[in-house]
């Protein structure tokens, strides 16, 4: 049995997939963050620029303003007949200079046809306010500071700046940056790919190497990367284990062959001395032994007969004599054999449909293992039932096919019927060790083929020996 198992689960993402996917989503976070709060900052940066120029320029409008007689007076023009006061440009400023009634003073020559949003503004006279209304379907930043000359307050300085070329520089910073976003997913594509591939190559040679370990083969270690981190690590902790199994294996081995050969002589004995007594009893008296007694030391007997087969297949003491024989003459001679056990369990045991075929293999071993399916079904079936037995074939294959009209097996413990000692608890009052089909089970892997059980309608179990066929 293999160390790695396949359960029946939803199916996953690999390691491999999920590490790329995530360091995409990662990175395409990353890159949306750095983008989005980049522009937000140059977009803040050039509107702080914006609002010291407005700040200044008030200052320049102020000291170009006087005060006569309670009126206020121009005394340089030269501030006034700037260009970006005279003309409609993408730096112009646009000034209103207002009296403390709100009532309009001056405005600059390059609003000469425009209203102000006065009533949208904010007034004080202590502090200058800052605001970005729609005004004419531009965003326009307005700046309105109170105006004070000679300790007296005489009004506001209202300017104003549309917003038009800070939209573009971000405009043009937001194409740079979608044409950036494909490229820098696409690196992180590429580096993901790599980085995965790098992480898990060592995690898939140990998987590699473990999926083929099983208890015969645990002297093999998984591979240790140089790697020096956790993987490193896993590797060395799994062969640590590896270690310990494969050392619980070895005496389990060890106590099942010693304690089946020791068993085999004592065993041995009782029967010739059981023998010796019904001899005896026949000849000096009426009392005869229980057919009980003769049963369960035949059991016994075959229980550790059995022990001892696949305690020798484990160590791997058994090598095969591996020739052509025909899966016909065997299984004819196997029902022949058989025909009294089914007789005395009023079983009509039946052959179908049979071909003439051939295969590799060891003849003394598809016995057993054909011996103990057609036993099997034989024990488990009721009286005046039948059990069949037939042979299919195609170009590469041959199959033994062995049906019984017994109780069948319960679907979800298939799997679970060829491991040693096990009984299914339909079968628990039927007499049985639950070793022959692990024998069986050997012996079909050890011939490169497949076992196959399935239960039949309304009743009944249908055993497949699929073997490679003799081309």
């Amino acid at each position: 049995m293999g160390l790695v198992t396949n359960f029946g689960m939803k199916t996953r993402l690999s390691l491999r997939k999920r590490i790329i996917y995530w360091s995409i989503g990662l990175v395409g976070i990353v890159i949306t963050v750095l983008c989005t709060t980049s522009i937000w900052a140059v977009y803040q940066q050039l509107l702080n620029e914006l609002d010291t120029r407005l700040t200044n320029e008030a200052t320049d409008i102020q000291r170009s303003l006087t005060v006569s007689n309670g009126h206020l007076l121009i005394n340089e023009d030269i501030e006034w007949e700037e260009e970006h006061h005279q003309y409609e440009m993408a730096s112009s400023i646009y000034i209103l200079i207002l009296n403390r009634d709100k009532s309009e003073y001056k405005r600059s020559e390059n609003i000469a046809q425009k209203t102000f949003p006065i009533d949208m503004l904010q007034f004080s006279q202590k502090k200058p306010f800052i605001d970005t209304i729609k005004w004419y379907d531009t965003q326009t930043r307005f700046y309105t500071q109170p105006l004070h000359l000679a300790t007296k307050h005489m009004g506001w300085i209202i300017l104003a700046m549309p917003l038009d070329k800070i939209f573009t520089m971000l405009t043009i910073l937001s194409k740079h940056y979608i044409i950036l976003f494909p490229l820098c997913i696409l690196l992180g594509i590429g580096g993901s790919i790599f980085i995965a591939s790098r992480t898990i190559k060592p995690i898939q040679e140990i998987t590699d190497k473990a999926s083929l370990l099983n208890h015969n083969n645990l002297n093999e270690p998984l591979p240790i990367p140089n790697t020096n981190d956790e993987i490193a690590f896993l590797a060395v902790t799994m062969n640590e284990l590896l270690n310990r199994l494969r050392n619980n294996f070895d005496s389990i081995r060890q106590f099942t062959a010693h304690a089946s050969h020791e068993l085999k002589t004592p065993l041995s004995v009782l029967e010739l001395e059981l023998e010796d007594l019904e001899e005896n009893l026949d000849k000096t008296s009426d009392v005869n032994i229980s057919p009980r007694i003769r049963n369960e030391i035949f059991r016994m007997a075959k229980i550790i007969d059995d022990l001892s087969i696949l305690a020798k297949a484990d160590t791997e003491h058994i090598v095969l004599d591996l020739q052509e024989i025909w899966l016909n003459d065997i299984l004819f001679s196997e029902i022949e054999r058989l025909l009294p056990v089914a007789k005395e369990s009023a079983v009509a045991l039946k052959i179908g449909d049979t071909i003439s075929a051939s295969i590799m293999g060891d003849g003394y071993w598809i016995r057993v293992m054909l011996s103990n399916v057609i036993d099997n079904a034989i024990k488990y079936s009721p009286s005046h039932s039948t059990v069949m037995c037939s042979m299919e074939s195609n170009n590469s294959h041959i199959s033994l096919i062995v049906s019984d009209e017994g109780p069948g097996v319960p679907d979800d413990i298939i799997p679970d019927i060829t491991k040693r000692f096990y009984r299914s608890s339909v079968v628990s009052t039927t007499p049985g060790s639950g070793l022959g089909l692990s024998i069986v089970d050997w012996v079909v892997n050890n011939h490169n083929g497949s076992l196959q059980f399935s239960n039949q309608d309304p009743h009944g179990l249908k055993v497949s020996l699929t073997l490679p066929r003799l081309s």
